[in-house]
């Protein structure tokens, strides 16, 4: 699986729980009295912000708290989160506090220093700070003691020593499984399930009950996911039915695809025509 696709299902978990993380990177600006999660979008430069919560505790009073998941570092990153940062205290005129959270350990991520300092004639002129955390360096035993429903999923994200990975899987599956509401339990379940599956493949079946998977299908996650696959397969067929000038009809029937969408698919460059 494509870090990408990792950003995107992990996305889905900031959704669900805002209060989880919350509780997880901001609890050093005091006791939570509220939260809610932005359901907008922040697009600058054709890219948008992952998660946005308005929060409000007792010691600071309201800010908001941009969550954003990295899987591979990008060269202008702390820039474009300085960007963010600028735009959501201009649109609502609170303070922001940022938190990059990386999916992957590089080399790169681990010498990353969360600051965006620009300088001239060796002076600074502007500086932006946020905070971050690499996750394949945060100890499993760490997330589970949390207790944190909607952190279980990042099991098999976290730094396993070897030898306890069905250990440190099966606490984060029996903790998803033990939760009373089925829709967050089955969102949980999907996300935990993509994700595992493409770390820990064998150990993730493994501890995956009868219960918890028929939990995961009925999810949107899951159902999303694999429709996205299924198309991808199907699009593959098109393109080599098409090399072999087959019928746009004939292709339509064998792959479920439309005309329409095949015929996009014959007119792109390279492909016959």
């Amino acid at each position: 699986m494509a870090k990408g696709k990792y950003d995107d299902l992990v996305k889905r978990l900031g959704r669900l729980r805002p209060n989880d993380f919350v509780q997880w990177l901001c609890s050093d600006l005091g006791k939570v009295q509220s939260v809610s999660f932005e359901d907008r979008e922040f697009e600058l430069t054709h890219r948008r912000v992952d998660v946005l919560y308005k929060v409000k505790t007792k010691e600071v009073g309201e800010f908001y708290f941009h969550l954003e998941f990295q899987g591979a570092l990008k060269r202008d990153f702390s820039i474009r989160l300085h960007e963010y940062a600028t735009r959501i205290r201009r649109e609502f005129k609170l303070p922001v506090r940022t938190v990059a959270v990386f999916l992957s350990s590089t080399k790169a991520i681990r010498n990353l220093i969360p600051v965006d300092r620009c300088k001239i004639a060796g002076e600074v002129v502007s500086e932006f700070h946020y905070t971050k955390l690499i996750l394949p360096r945060e100890n499993w035993k760490s997330i589970i003691a949390k207790r944190l429903p909607a952190l279980l999923p990042l099991i098999p994200l976290t730094k396993i020593p070897k030898g306890e990975e069905q250990k440190a899987l099966a606490k984060a599956a029996d903790g998803i499984e033990s939760l009373l509401d089925d829709e967050l339990r089955s969102e949980l379940a999907a996300v935990f399930y993509l994700v595992g599956g493409y770390t820990y493949p064998e150990n993730v079946r493994q501890v995956i009950g009868e219960k918890l998977m028929l939990d995961l299908m009925k999810s949107a996650t899951y159902r999303e996911t694999f429709e996205a696959g299924e198309k991808k397969k199907a699009k593959a067929i098109a393109k080599n039915m098409l090399a072999k000038s087959c019928d746009i009809a004939f292709i339509a029937e064998v792959t479920g695809l439309s005309a329409d969408e095949i015929r996009k698919l014959k007119a792109e460059p390279g492909k016959p025509s």
